[in-house]
């Protein structure tokens, strides 16, 4: 007997638009000014490639994007004192606290944030400061956390990852 994990499933061709939701997880430490400036440039390039896209198994689909996106920094001074959050979430909420026994993991799965299909909104939001940076490891747990706790709702998920450094908690 086939485990019910190696059927391939059956593809409904009558439809007409499939659901892609797309979140970029942004490292915004101060190493990283070249490749935020790509993102920003490169948000309106990706969306228009995804709605020209077409899918073989799905020849009458169009493709609905939405995007978000979440920001991260670092806990060091100088970041703070660029008034520059730890993690922060396109159309949500923000952690500026320090890094204490106090701050749980539950912080990060709060902090909201929407879905745009507004490109302009979206790259005005990534062209936000970066923070001081340099140190290793960076915030990347809580970012994830965050956007991990956004409403996923489409048909299908995508999340992006730019960084040049691994999270707290790596050896």
């Amino acid at each position: 007997k086939v485990p019910e994990t190696f059927k391939v499933p059956q593809v409904d061709t009558s439809v007409t638009s499939l659901k892609v939701q797309l979140c970029f997880v942004l490292d915004y430490t101060g190493s990283m000014k070249t490749q935020i400036a790509q993102a920003k440039d490169s948000v309106s390039k990706i969306i228009e490639a995804m709605q020209k896209m077409k899918i073989a198994s799905l020849p009458n689909a169009a493709i609905d994007v939405e995007m978000a996106a979440v920001a991260y920094f670092d806990w060091d001074t100088e970041t703070r004192k660029l008034g520059r959050p730890v993690v922060s979430v396109f159309g949500g909420r923000e952690v500026k606290e320090e890094h204490s026994d106090t701050l749980t993991a539950e912080k990060f799965c709060q902090l909201g944030g929407t879905w745009t299909k507004d490109t302009a909104a979206l790259q005005k939001w990534i062209n936000q400061g970066l923070g001081h940076g340099g140190k290793v490891p960076e915030e990347l747990t809580g970012a994830l956390l965050a956007a991990a706790n956004l409403e996923w709702n489409a048909d299908e998920k995508l999340m992006v990852v730019i960084t040049d450094a691994p999270c707290h908690g790596k050896d």
